[in-house]
């Protein structure tokens, strides 16, 4: 997210792009009728149906709901994303699994983005509680868009050199909306938060322009009323 966190979960606009990183989901089918999912060397295994807390598990859930197919499904993930660094990895990931069993059991039809789309949001809610839609939203269509709850605007700007700096400290998503969302009543902190929205509308016509030094600026701006 270039612009708009945590405003986004609020019905704000923000501004996501994707970067050159890649979760990949391979779907098989299996006699039993049960999910495995195998990631990072471990497998969890659940039912077809039931809670879970794993967004993974969840995204083959609903995906096999949607095919109406009554079978067992393994998934194994491999991702090049970094986990808990604000990369949107549990999206990204969510998306993938999506995509690979709506292909499996529906082979005779391609899988719409917006159902992928809606089946990788309903397994954010693990990740997230309340997710804005924002992270899989970039992750189904690429690019660069401009989000606003719901919808998404693709800005089909040109592509840009992006260093992100990972400090290697891991962080709960979940946890940090849930502190903003405690404090968000206080005058000062929904000032900012409000403010936020005028820089990225701002933003959104410097990325069409291209501006990259006004783009800078204005990311500048918008850190700090994050902070």
């Amino acid at each position: 997210i270039l612009f708009g966190e945590h405003i986004v979960v609020y019905g704000e606009p923000a501004i996501a792009t994707a970067i050159d990183k890649r979760a990949y989901a391979t779907a098989t089918e299996l006699e039993e009728r049960k999910i495995v999912v195998i990631s990072n060397g471990e497998t969890i295994e659940a039912d077809l149906t039931g809670k879970t807390e794993s967004p993974v598990v969840k995204a083959a859930q609903v995906a096999l709901q949607k095919t109406n197919a009554n079978k067992g499904v393994q998934v194994e993930i491999n991702s090049e994303i970094p986990v808990a660094a604000g990369l949107g990895s549990s999206a990204s990931v969510s998306v993938a699994t999506a995509a690979a069993v709506l292909k499996l059991f529906s082979p005779e039809s391609e899988p719409s983005k917006f159902e992928i789309l809606e089946i990788a949001h309903e397994a954010e809610k693990i990740a997230h509680g309340n997710p804005s839609g924002i992270d899989t939203a970039v992750s189904v269509f690429g690019g660069t868009i401009f989000y606003r709850k719901g919808d998404a605007e693709g800005l089909g700007s040109s592509e840009m050199q992006i260093v992100v700096g990972n400090t290697g400290v891991p962080r709960n998503t979940k946890a940090v909306v849930e502190n903003v969302k405690s404090r968000v009543e206080d005058p000062r902190v929904s000032y900012n938060l409000f403010t936020i929205s005028s820089i990225v509308k701002k933003a959104r016509d410097a990325l069409l322009k291209g501006s990259i030094s006004d783009i800078g600026l204005l990311m500048d701006q918008n850190q700090e009323y994050l902070r």
